[in-house]
């Protein structure tokens, strides 16, 4: 169990496509050509005109145009970005360009994983942040250099969902990205209690092998982090999960065939908008990590606090 880490808000906003394609400029399909020549590939020049055309730094705008999440990321001592595509024909570095535009203190950080296990990273390393209270005497001992460091008590977490990805014509376009919705998500987390605040109870990461009997032990090894208290909830799984999964379990399941990261964050988006009205005490998610021989399963179970 996870201590004193809260769920405070969730903010989920989808973009509206363009009518008209834009140009990438020359240094970023050169890029992308020159990458995929390493590896005998040839750039599908289509592909680049295909999907929404927007950065990290489009996709964060479209979120924080929010003006209560606006007055989160002043409080923030950190803001992470996680993702998992590549960005479209940026004009900044997102982070420094969010720390500019909105006046942030925060420290800012980035990283990527495969597909859905994006957000589950990100709320990973926020909760390391968070429990470490005095992560900041481990940055650096010397006092004049870390005055400017806080206490790490609230953090956001952006994951933005671009649709534009440069693929080669050995390839082709992948389908699941047709189906996919460009957007963003953004979650504040404290380490502190407020009122209607989600408790973060688990974040973890289960690595197996490819047989069936695996995943299958690697699944009850999940199951059994909830706690036998919550009695009303929900599971989670992938789709390619359904045939592993134990159909004994009391709990109602839901089986998520839609591929990118946002389809995870909008379930948690929505218990977290939903719970104060409803009975539901828990959502447990299970992801799976499909671009690896291996399969990782991020777990992520989340009560409802309420009366804090």
């Amino acid at each position: 169990m996870l201590p004193n880490i809260y769920l405070t808000g969730s903010y989920l906003k989808y973009s509206e496509p363009e009518p008209l394609r834009k140009q990438p400029r020359d240094s970023f399909t050169n890029f992308y050509a020159d990458l995929l020549a390493l590896k005998n590939r040839d750039l599908d020049y289509e592909s680049l005109f295909l999907g929404d055309q927007l950065n990290f730094s489009e996709l964060g705008d479209l979120i924080f145009q929010d003006l209560d999440l606006q007055k989160v990321l002043k409080k923030s001592q950190l803001l992470t970005c996680a993702f998992w595509s590549h960005e479209f024909d940026q004009d900044h570095a997102c982070g420094a360009y969010f720390v500019d535009k909105y006046q942030l203190s925060a420290t800012v950080t980035d990283l990527t994983d495969c597909g859905n296990l994006s957000p589950f990273l990100g709320m990973h390393s926020i909760a390391t942040y968070l429990i470490n209270q005095n992560i900041n005497q481990n940055i650096n001992q010397n006092k004049n250099q870390n005055k400017n460091f806080e206490k790490i008590k609230q953090a956001v977490l952006l994951v933005p969902e671009s649709t534009t990805i440069p693929y080669s014509k050995n390839d082709g376009y992948p389908v699941f990205a047709n189906a996919l919705k460009s957007g963003a998500m953004a979650m504040s987390f404290s380490s502190t209690p407020s009122d209607n605040a989600i408790r973060v109870m688990a974040i973890e990461v289960v690595e197996t092998s490819k047989s069936d009997e695996s995943n299958k032990n690697s699944l009850e090894k999940i199951l059994k982090k909830l706690p036998a208290y919550l009695t009303r909830g929900q599971i989670s799984l992938p789709l390619v999960l359904k045939e592993k999964f134990n159909k004994n379990n009391l709990f109602p399941v839901s089986y998520r065939a839609s591929s990118g990261c946002l389809s995870t964050c909008a379930e948690i988006h929505h218990f977290f908008h939903d719970s104060h009205n409803s009975t539901q005490e828990f959502l447990l998610l299970i992801e799976q990590n499909m671009e690896s021989p291996e399969l990782i399963y991020g777990l992520l179970l989340i009560r409802e606090q309420q009366n804090v």
